[in-house]
């Protein structure tokens, strides 16, 4: 159900590509845990940072991560396989990683995986058919990327249910409501009857039409209308005349139903429904609202899954743990974040460092209020420091070059 609604309902899958145009505006990079410093000086991390760059023989990093967070939206989830040589346990190795395709995949619950596990994965097995055969794979050998919040209960509870769930009243009325509107504009307006009219001198009264008249009739009009291979008059050897029913297609609200579906939509996948050309919205409220989705859906689950890399390809067990993110502070659009942040890093700056020399903190607990790690031998206040006694032996020097400058004026 999931995939046809992507595929035969237009506004949803605008709202899930844009989510993953988005999500590939991130930079990906490895850093330290404390987030101060670039890592990929690693070998370990040059080998996972060559492996995203090419996941795979037919796609960039870009169409894998894409295709990923299309996936996710769509089913709930998106398992991942790396392809590991032989006799290689580190994942790291990989030769390529591949997106599974979520509905040719049967996850093989792991019945004795409960809530008092500590170990193991929910899906012992997966099998996925492909060009008629069915490939068996170890639970353990997928990295499983989730988006949905409540458990499926068609996976005993152990895979999450799709935000497609619950969208089907919406998704429905978009794809009809448009239909609608599709088939008044070929069949040429509002509902009415064709009958036969004889001329006011006819002796014979009314006639109806037979058979063979009703299907020549129908014919010409199937071929009256406003597209270019349809003729704008219609020419019939029948005397008719056209009756209407007196129905207003505007009672229909098919633009209304439309909207109201793809604002629902949105609703669900967490997209403003400013970010989508239907809404007509001002530059200023579609920015604001661009900015909304980056802070509070795309950064978000970026986020979620960079952690779910990180884990599984065992950075945080190196000697110095990394961990993977993307980078997003390059974007126009939060780039006035940058600056507020900036200036409110500055002010904090100056606050702490006025603390430090009003002598109410140490420079280490300066550093540390900053965002720094502690350095050795500098816990010791302002008066101390170093520089306040350089300090104090310039002023020093200078009150004595003044005085003996006086002295050898008075002289």
């Amino acid at each position: 159900m999931q995939y046809w609604a992507y595929v035969y309902c237009a506004p949803l899958s605008a709202i899930i590509d844009k989510l993953a145009e988005c999500d590939i505006n991130g930079v990906v990079e490895a850093i330290k845990n404390d987030g101060t410093e670039d890592y990929s000086q690693s070998n370990t991390v040059k080998r996972l940072m060559n492996l995203l760059n090419k996941p795979n023989p037919i796609q960039s990093w870009e169409d894998f991560r894409s295709e990923q967070v299309a996936y996710k939206k769509i089913f709930g989830f998106c398992p991942v396989f790396p392809i590991i040589p032989k006799g290689f346990s580190d994942p790291t190795y990989a030769t390529s990683i591949w997106n599974l395709l979520p509905w040719l995949c049967t996850p093989q619950i792991n019945s004795g995986f409960n809530i008092y596990s500590t170990s193991g994965t929910p899906v012992k097995q997966w099998t996925m058919s492909i060009f008629g055969q069915a490939v068996m794979i170890d639970g353990d050998k997928i990295m499983m990327l989730t988006d949905g919040v409540v458990k499926d209960s068609g996976t005993q509870y152990m895979l999450p249910l799709s935000k497609v769930a619950g969208l089907d009243y919406a998704v429905s009325n978009c794809c009809y409501s448009q239909e609608a509107d599709n088939v008044l504009l070929r069949k040429k307006g509002p509902i009415g009857a064709w009958s036969h009219d004889p001329p006011t001198d006819s002796m014979a009264g009314y006639l109806p039409m037979k058979k063979e008249e009703k299907k020549e009739l129908q014919d010409d009009l199937a071929q009256y209308g406003l597209s270019w291979d349809q003729f704008q008059f219609l020419v019939t050897r029948q005397r008719v005349k056209y009756v209407s029913a007196g129905f207003n297609v505007k009672e229909l609200m098919t633009k209304e139903t439309f909207n109201q579906g793809v604002e629902i939509m949105c609703d669900k996948f967490g997209v403003p429904a400013e970010c989508l050309s239907f809404k007509d919205a001002k530059y200023e409220n579609r920015a604001a609202a661009e900015k909304f989705m980056y802070q509070n859906v795309v950064i978000p689950g970026n986020n979620r899954d960079m952690r779910v890399y990180t884990n599984f390809f065992g950075l945080q067990k190196l000697d110095t743990p990394v961990k993977l993110r993307c980078d997003y502070d390059e974007l126009p659009i939060l780039q006035d974040d940058m600056g507020a942040a900036a200036k409110a890093m500055l002010d904090k700056t100056e606050a702490v460092n006025n603390q430090y020399k009003d002598g109410y903190i140490t420079k280490n607990m300066a550093r540390q209020e900053l965002g720094h790690d502690s350095i050795e031998g500098e816990d010791y206040y302002y008066v101390d420091s170093p520089e306040y006694k350089q300090q104090q032996e310039q002023f020093k020097m200078k009150v004595n070059a003044k005085s003996n400058t006086g002295a050898d004026k008075a002289a």
